[in-house]
């Protein structure tokens, strides 16, 4: 279903002469109208209004899509860029056999003031380390980001 919203989004950008539109002003226009969107979808959860929710998220996922677009029109090999990103967040979740990692990420935390929580994921037979007051999920000691310059032209890759 995303694969064909994807397709309707750049269906319609390219009917309203959007998708081209490479200047740093129409991705700021872009991103201004996803701050928007994701608002919405704020707006809506305090209400409770579950189908304002649900429009905000498909909204948002519209514009996102969009900005997507513009930025394979600009040369940027977003799929490449999709595919390392889901591997570098899966990488977060570290594989039961790795027990040494949960001490050590749980000192790494307290020594930034952090309380971490651990458990076992055993259907996905890893570790889930999160914020104990956030629920955030926090990154295992040792974790190290990807690189995904590869995927984006040399002319806009900031040295």
């Amino acid at each position: 279903m995303i694969e064909q919203l994807k397709q309707d989004t750049y269906t319609f950008n390219t009917i309203a002469g959007t998708g081209d539109e490479l200047d740093d002003t129409a991705f700021i226009q872009q991103y201004e109208v996803l701050v928007e969107e994701v608002k919405e979808i704020g707006d809506a959860l305090v209400a409770s209004n579950l189908v304002e929710v649900v429009d905000g998220v498909i909204d948002t996922l519209v514009v996102a899509l969009g900005l997507w677009q513009k930025l394979e029109n600009k040369g940027v090999d977003m799929n490449k860029a999709a595919e390392l990103i889901a591997a570098n967040n899966l990488s977060k979740y570290p594989s039961l056999t790795k027990s040494e990692v949960v001490d050590a990420t749980i000192e790494m935390y307290k020594a930034k003031g952090i309380e971490a929580e651990v458990t076992s994921n055993i259907p996905y037979h890893c570790y889930v380390f999160r914020n104990t007051a956030t629920g955030k999920i926090l990154k295992p000691y040792g974790f190290e980001s990807v690189d995904i310059s590869s995927c984006v032209p040399e002319e806009f890759q900031i040295e």
